[in-house]
């Protein structure tokens, strides 16, 4: 096998080491999101290459690239498993809320409120609520059969 295969195949054991001992850097979601999404496109690109190669009688470079996609890979799922900044810290997380009721100043929002009654849900298939169409329906022949139409 040539030496870049060999070189391959040990950045993929460095990449793998990394990704499982290695902490992920910590940076804003969106851009860790757009990293992994560029990771993970680059890494699909690279596979589909490694695996049409060997059509062409081209194996050891398929295998470098096969290698490629697989340290992509690792790298991605590295960057996704990093925390959020955005994460509240465990003390902070425990902190009750009735210790500062009696504090009047700013300091921002209390949250986001209770998330309303979605309802019940739509049993057909257009998401059309027929079980309420038919308990209107019942009602409406039920008015119409109690007032007689006309009587001689």
């Amino acid at each position: 096998m040539p030496s870049y295969v060999h070189a391959m195949f040990g950045a993929v054991g460095l990449t793998l080491v990394v990704a499982v001992l290695a902490p992920a850097p910590r940076m804003p979601v969106n851009r860790a999101a757009r990293a992994c999404r560029v990771l993970m496109i680059s890494g699909g690109l690279l596979w589909i290459a490694a695996f049409t190669m060997p059509a062409f009688d081209v194996w050891y470079p398929a295998l470098a690239l096969l290698g490629a996609a697989m340290g992509t890979w690792f790298g991605m799922f590295w960057l996704a498993r990093q925390p959020s900044l955005y994460d509240l810290p465990p003390e902070r997380a425990e902190h009750s809320d009735d210790a500062d009721d009696d504090d009047q100043g700013g300091g921002g929002g209390g949250g986001r409120g209770p998330e309303p009654d979605p309802g019940p849900e739509p049993s057909g298939p257009d998401g059309i609520d027929w079980d309420d169409f038919d308990r209107q329906r019942r009602s409406w022949e039920s008015d119409r059969d109690r007032t007689p139409v006309g009587t001689l």
